[in-house]
């Protein structure tokens, strides 16, 4: 695919932990240099494709699913079909809470 320098990217996310199996939410801005439109945004999980996005505002949601480092990457695509530089960030995921029962234990 075809680079296109002046379209740009910037993402964030809600939070910058997560823990595993909480929903985080993704934004990226896209801006396409004039006379052009944004055709879609891809947005990438440690390379697997999350979500492709359409529609302003481009936001979606992600699952960490184990504990880790994850590195969160998008791209924006004009009507021309020439991508941005990748943008990317990094989402610490810690593991998941542990939920214990207390049981009384009767002495003999």
């Amino acid at each position: 695919m075809e680079l296109n320098e002046d379209l740009q990217v910037k993402l964030t996310t809600s939070q910058k932990k997560a823990m595993a199996g909480t929903p985080v939410e993704i934004t990226a801005e896209a801006v396409a240099p004039e006379g052009t439109d944004i055709k879609q945004v891809k947005v990438y999980a440690d390379g697997a494709l999350v979500k492709s996005l359409t529609e302003a505002p481009y936001t979606c949601t992600y699952t960490p699913s184990e504990k880790g480092t994850v590195t969160l990457t998008a791209a924006a695509i004009d009507t021309e079909g020439r991508e941005s530089a990748m943008a990317s960030l990094s989402l610490t995921v810690t593991a998941k809470r542990t939920t214990f029962k207390s049981h009384k234990v009767h002495g003999t």
